[in-house]
């Protein structure tokens, strides 16, 4: 009996993750973003060319700009472990085909053999690193729950993890390695939920040094680090148990960062490409507080862009007191998971430089919540996607955008029909129609409607106010969750 349930169990998880490659595959058919458009050729092109210049130039030279690595054309702005990806790769087109790479000669370079190539790339990754952690993390919080094994929640749970639109539009359309960071993150998340703290601070460490945008998720990874030193009987203990945390943490930035380390210049060149002050609070229009408060303030006016940069991180390290000093008081697998989600979602609100595809760093605790929180974050998670569809449309990925939001709303209902969500409210009901109403009638005004000559971008400003105003209501909904839900499971405070 347990053999055929384990049976089936293996069958339906790997049908929910073909099913899910299956539709990642197909959105990798589309074009990819600027394609055949100089003279920049979109994000596919950086990528590429982050190849070219890691094959063919010195690692200390990655980040500087010279005759031989213009920075104005695609420079390179990720942290050292991007950049080793990026290298990696790049061997690998070379083997492949020379011109792929070649220095100077292949830039804006397109073929149907390259562009396979690249897509196939995102794949591997989504293979090797994403789906593999989103699978292990569903599981771990499965376990935290119920005793009881596997369970038809545990197959939903995959499946809106898997089938979530935004990451699949994002790395497998656009053309971005999100599932890079966002699965070393998952797998980050499911090493503090195991109670293996330091495996947890290495992997989080990697994701940080692949994409500085996980700095959205550092603060709860901190504090509850912390705070398990703190639980700890003697002092003693406690400063051992933080000084092996901060060693895994400074060994592993020192070995990425090694060739760089060597000069505070060399350093100082790095950190200013990771963190471009000079590009000012904002570039397109975008879901968060100060691109909505400039409609009526304008900010960038006002104040200088390190004056800005500033006032974003006060107001950003406030929105994250209650959630980090609830985790720290009162540690707990839960709090943790909603406070990553708070953590994410307030840096998205309110810091400085933020882009429309970093919504993706509070989906992932809001795709790992669901078992908490099923309608709210499904709600979350759908006006995510809308949140994006100014950038999707400009890619040329209406078609898919609207192929696997609808199979994603069929998901979600049906899931919904088989497990009714008796505890919401009928406000709330009322409140989620008629986002879903508005959302459609925004995309539709997008596409269709005259453009107000004197107000060109209208319906773009349109989608970022009516999908801020939703993230600040799940601010503040999921922070008065944190703070007073019950804990399902003991605290974890093991090395």
């Amino acid at each position: 009996m347990q053999s055929a349930l384990f049976t089936t169990t293996k069958v339906t998880y790997a049908a929910i993750i073909c099913s899910g490659l299956a539709l990642r595959s197909i959105i990798s058919l589309y074009d990819y973003s600027g394609a055949s458009i100089p003279p920049m050729y979109g994000d596919y092109e950086a990528q590429r060319h982050w190849q070219e210049i890691c094959v063919n130039l010195p690692a200390s030279t990655w980040y500087k700009n010279s005759t031989e690595n213009d920075l104005l054309y695609w420079g390179l702005d990720y942290p050292p472990l991007t950049a080793y990806h990026s290298l990696s790769l790049g061997q690998i087109a070379k083997v492949l085909n020379t011109s792929y790479v070649e220095l100077h000669d292949s830039r804006g370079f397109e073929s149907e053999k390259h562009k396979t190539f690249m897509r196939l790339s995102v794949l591997a990754v989504d293979v090797l690193i994403y789906i593999p952690a989103i699978l292990l993390s569903v599981m771990e919080i499965q376990s935290i729950r119920s005793n009881k094994g596997p369970s038809t929640l545990g197959f939903q749970h995959l499946a809106i993890c898997l089938f979530y639109p935004g990451q699949m539009l994002i790395d497998n359309g656009h053309f971005q390695y999100n599932n890079m960071s966002l699965g070393l993150a998952a797998l980050a998340i499911v090493a503090i939920l195991r109670e293996r703290l330091i495996f947890g601070s290495i992997f989080f460490s990697l994701a940080l040094n692949y994409k500085q945008m996980e700095l959205y998720h550092a603060v709860p990874f901190f504090v509850y680090l912390l705070s398990s030193c703190k639980q700890e009987k003697t002092y003693g203990q406690q400063i051992l148990k933080l000084v092996k945390i901060g060693t895994s943490v400074i060994v592993t930035f020192g070995l990425l960062w090694l060739p760089w380390i060597n000069s505070w210049d060399n350093l100082s060149i790095v950190l200013r490409r990771i963190f471009p002050i000079y590009r000012g609070v904002f570039e397109d229009k975008v879901s968060n507080v100060w691109c909505v408060l400039n409609v009526v303030i304008k900010l960038k006016s006002i104040f200088s862009n390190e004056r800005m940069a500033l006032i974003c991180l006060i107001v950003t390290g406030l929105a994250l007191v209650p959630s980090s000093i609830h985790l720290f008081v009162k540690p707990s697998k839960q709090g943790f998971l909603y406070s990553l989600f708070n953590s994410a979602l307030a840096f998205f609100l309110f810091s400085f430089q933020v882009h429309e595809k970093s919504i993706l760093l509070p989906a992932l605790p809001a795709m790992l919540l669901y078992p908490m929180e099923p309608y709210m974050m499904t709600w979350f998670l759908e006006i995510s996607t809308i949140s994006m569809f100014p950038l999707l449309d400009k890619d040329k990925l209406v078609l898919p955008f609207i192929c696997i939001v609808v199979i994603y709303q069929v998901l979600i209902r049906m899931i919904r029909k088989k497990e009714p969500q008796d505890g919401i409210r009928q406000e709330i009901k009322w409140l989620y129609f008629l986002s879903c109403v508005m959302s459609i009638a925004l995309v539709i005004c997008h596409l269709y409607a005259p453009v107000p000559k004197k107000l060109p971008h209208v319906y773009v400003l349109a989608i970022s106010v009516f999908s801020c105003l939703h993230f600040v209501a799940f601010l503040g909904y999921i922070n008065y969750k944190q703070l007073t839900y019950k804990t399902l499971s003991k605290k974890i405070h093991k090395n």
